[in-house]
């Protein structure tokens, strides 16, 4: 029997199943189902959820480190884990693991390169003279890359503007995802005011918007609206954050209107009851928490950074703030917690219809099948 090429996944290891995990598993799924390539994985760790994942599907796992300069000698230690000429496709998910993939791809140009940029460099808590430095490395190697698949119109022009990438080398493909099994969508028929508690989805790392989040429960509570958060992610991932995050509340007085539930492997029982789901980040690419939100009918409000306002139009089907405006925040829950549910009904249905047309996870599949069948020529998803 001839062994199929491999289409080989770039990813370090997570301690948690997150957004990226959660999509290498369906493309490695929809990948098996067309056939023509084998997934595999290359990754820093056999013991992760995803690596575990993929040894129970009886799919390859491959390990090599991706610290900042061990792409240097990414060839020579993959030549010792696997034959490189069986990788057909390498796709890359992370600006570091895209160095990786570029490494593998000028030693074997017959290597297929995709990196797909779910978020890029211009964050808030970058250094500018680092973020200068990442973008003039980007543009010096992208030759290793054979196509960008930036995650929103706002990545994509980063990646031309700042790193100076051709632009015919890159497309944009937006995140998509399955609603959350088992968790029913919000009722918005009431005349009351839906009940003032909410969620947010995502681990308490800095900058995901915590801190932003905390203020503007405060400056609710000042204004006798007393509103509980759900704060749904790992509390392991930077636990001097998850201090962080304490002190702030108890400071502030709102501590005890915080409900720790932690990382969950489905955040349907998490979202069950709640009316709102917030995620004021300082940078996103396209996350799937809002998404998700979206299609159980839930409000979303959302800052607006990266490709977030691709998918939500204010007032529309969801809510948008500026970045670390935690006065905006509160006066946009502080509406929807004093607005009859019924009157909110638009905005709900008008989310779940979004997600439907735009961002199901077949659509997301369908449409990286069609840009590698452009593109590349090869049948992959």
């Amino acid at each position: 029997m001839v062994e199929r090429r491999k289409l080989l996944f770039v990813r370090e290891t997570s301690g948690n199943f997150g957004g990226i995990e959660s999509q290498i598993d369906r493309l490695a799924d929809a990948a098996s189902a067309k056939g023509a390539l084998e997934p595999a994985l290359l990754t820093t760790s056999r013991s992760s959820p995803l690596s575990r994942r993929f040894i129970a599907k009886g799919r390859g796992v491959f390990v090599l480190p991706m610290g900042r300069l061990d792409a240097l000698r990414a060839p020579e230690r993959l030549a010792r884990e696997l034959d490189p000429s069986s990788v057909a496709v390498l796709e890359s998910h992370m600006l570091r693991e895209s160095f990786v993939g570029r490494a593998l791809k000028r030693r074997w140009p017959g290597i297929t390169h995709v990196f797909r940029a779910h978020t890029y460099i211009d964050c808030s808590w970058i250094a500018q003279w680092r973020k200068r430095a990442y973008h003039l490395a980007d543009r010096l190697t992208s030759g290793g890359v054979d196509l960008y698949l930036a995650n929103g119109r706002a990545v994509k022009d980063e990646i031309v503007g700042r790193s100076g990438v051709d632009a015919a080398k890159v497309e944009v493909v937006l995140n998509g995802c399955d609603a959350p099994e088992g968790a029913a969508a919000s009722n918005w028929e009431s005349v009351e005011p839906p009940p003032p508690l909410l969620a947010m989805v995502a681990n308490l790392i800095e900058h995901k918007g915590h801190d932003t989040l905390i203020r503007a429960l405060a400056l609710l509570g000042a204004r006798g609206v007393n509103a509980r958060a759900r704060l749904v992610g790992s509390e392991t991932a930077d636990p001097r954050q998850t201090e962080r995050v304490r002190r702030l509340a108890a400071e502030l007085g709102v501590l005890d209107r915080l409900e720790f539930v932690g990382f969950a492997e489905s955040v349907a029982p998490a979202l069950a009851g709640v009316p709102v789901l917030a995620l004021p980040s300082d940078a996103e690419g396209l996350p799937l928490s809002i998404l998700e939100g979206m299609s159980l009918g839930k409000l979303v409000v959302a800052s607006r950074v990266g490709a977030v306002p691709e998918c939500i139009t204010d007032g529309r089907d969801g809510f948008l703030h500026a970045p670390g405006d935690a006065p905006a925040l509160a006066a946009v829950l502080e509406r929807i917690f004093t607005t009859p549910a019924s009157s909110l009904k638009t905005v709900a249905e008008a989310a779940r219809e979004t997600w439907r047309a735009r961002f199901r996870v077949e659509t997301m599949i369908s449409e990286l099948g069609r840009r590698y069948g452009e593109r590349l020529g090869i049948e992959v998803y």
